[in-house]
């Protein structure tokens, strides 16, 4: 029998295989490999992966972990500045009784109708109509005296000037002089329903002639240093107007069983169904835009729906303090639109009021 025949094994050279022959035979085989192989090369020379950055989320961290505190965060008050409660105003609100109180709120009332002097004043100077007219007159005059310049030269000029602005300025303060009389007639017969709306009354009259129940309330916004910084003047009036010396009938109250009137609170009294008359709003210059007129606007919408029932009607008078105009209605655009800037924020304030008592 024949033994195994044992087939020859087949030794292959490496003594000239090198690691990259078989790359070197692709790259020339297929030009595209050899950039892809470049890139690889770049990735893997400058590609530093950490073993924790390809770890799923859901896979624990097995390497010992280091809690670090981290450093406190900044307060609030460091990064963003809180409002400065010194500048918000620390107001009191109340209805004045004393008659010394009264009269310091009128004379603030009396201030801003002088103001209406000042602001009226400049609408008069800077009108489009006055400059007109004050240029067409200057040109006249020069027009006129031109003979004249040649004598006295350059003086001429400026001597019709300057009495055309002095004239001019004359009759700007002539015309406005009627605010500082209005003003001045301020008095307590303002607070008087018989008082003629428009002229605010004698100084002759005093608190005493005036029954407390006919008597507007006035209504004043009080500073931290006790200084009245804001007057309203409200005046109540009943569904029925008063008669006779004691505010009603004199034959008493009606007989037969009383109705009330729906929106009435129920303790409004004689007011009930009544409404609240505005009279007079002013504030002082250094209050103003801090909200201490609109607070005490709020305060009078309060007033008047618990004296005369929750759905009391609050407006202003069509005659108020400030609606008398001395001059044509083409001046007095500034004052109608202050008024309907009043209407605008008396209405919000009452929106406002009304949100609020539903929501309670």
């Amino acid at each position: 029998m024949d033994g195994p025949h044992h087939s020859g094994i087949r030794e292959l050279d490496l003594s000239n295989w090198h690691a990259n022959a078989v790359a070197d035979k692709l790259n020339h085989a297929v030009p595209a490999i050899r950039s892809s192989a470049a890139f690889l090369s770049f990735l893997r020379a400058n590609l530093v992966l950490d073993s924790t950055a390809v770890s799923h989320a859901n896979t624990p961290l097995l390497q010992p972990t280091f809690h670090r505190t981290q450093p406190a965060q900044p307060a609030l008050s460091d990064t963003e500045s809180l409002p400065d409660f010194d500048d918000i105003p620390d107001l009191s609100l109340e209805i004045l009784a004393a008659p010394e109180e009264k009269k310091q709120a009128l004379d603030l009332v009396a201030d801003s109708i002088a103001e209406q002097r000042q602001d009226v004043a400049w609408s008069l100077v800077f009108h489009p109509v006055s400059i007109v007219g004050l240029v067409a007159s200057l040109a006249v005059v020069q027009h006129q005296t031109r003979p004249l310049r040649e004598v006295l030269g350059m003086a001429l000029p400026i001597l019709i000037v300057a009495t055309f602005l002095a004239t001019y300025l004359v009759i700007v303060r002539h015309l406005t002089a009627p605010y500082t009389r209005l003003a001045a007639s301020m008095s307590f017969a303002f607070l008087s329903p018989d008082t003629d709306p428009i002229r605010p009354g004698s100084r002759s009259t005093s608190a005493s002639m005036i029954p407390d129940h006919r008597s507007d309330l006035v209504l004043a916004a009080r500073s931290d240093v006790g200084e009245i910084v804001s007057v309203v003047v409200l005046r109540l009036e009943p569904k029925q107007p008063y008669t006779g010396i004691a505010g009603l009938s004199p034959g008493g109250p009606p007989a037969g069983p009383k109705k009330r009137s729906k929106g009435s609170s129920g303790n409004a009294g004689p007011l009930r169904g009544g409404k609240g008359v505005i009279r007079a709003w002013t504030t002082t210059r250094a209050w103003r835009q801090r909200s201490a007129g609109t607070d005490l606007l709020r305060e009078a919408v309060r007033v008047t729906r618990e004296r005369c029932g929750k759905d009391a009607e609050v407006g202003f008078a069509r005659e108020h303090a400030n609606s008398h105009m001395m001059l044509p209605e083409m001046f007095n655009s500034a004052f109608r639109r202050r008024e309907r800037c009043a209407a605008l924020t008396l209405d919000r304030v009452v929106g406002e009021y009304e949100v609020a008592r539903k929501r309670r």
